[in-house]
């Protein structure tokens, strides 16, 4: 289980958002407790709307449809508040490279829907985004 990076989600795989999506709705439904995502329980309840917020926006944004809401609906019932500055402090310069490299390994693996100029959308923004900070 995994939230990538919040600046990573606009260049998953289909195969990832939609995987993304169905561990949110995990979260969304269970609560789940793992690893790599404990730190958002330490968050507003706003930090996970508006890193949801990001997904969806990413479906929609490619015309990819989410079927279900219900968990999502429930989840966030009381809340509904985007927290734009979207800070955990876990999603930091060195999450962006676990997650890079995490689905570099992907890419490199030959996983299907993965395109060289896909692949080269990422190494274009990680090479300008090492360059600001």
């Amino acid at each position: 289980m995994r939230l990538w990076h919040r600046d990573i989600i606009r260049f998953l795989p289909k195969g990832q958002l939609v995987s993304q999506w169905k561990e949110l709705g995990s979260v969304f439904k269970n609560q789940n407790k793992h690893i790599l995502i404990n730190y958002i329980y330490d968050y507003p309840k706003s930090y996970l709307y508006t890193y949801s917020q990001l997904v969806i926006d990413e479906f929609s944004r490619r015309g990819y449809e989410i079927k279900k809401w219900d968990n999502y609906n429930t989840y966030f019932e009381d809340c509904h508040e985007v927290n734009y500055d979207l800070s955990f402090d876990e999603q930091n310069d060195e999450y962006f490279e676990i997650c890079y490299w995490n689905i570099k390994e992907k890419y490199i693996r030959g996983q299907k829907e993965f395109s060289k100029k896909e692949w080269d959308r990422i190494e274009n923004y990680r090479r300008e985004r090492n360059e600001r900070v």
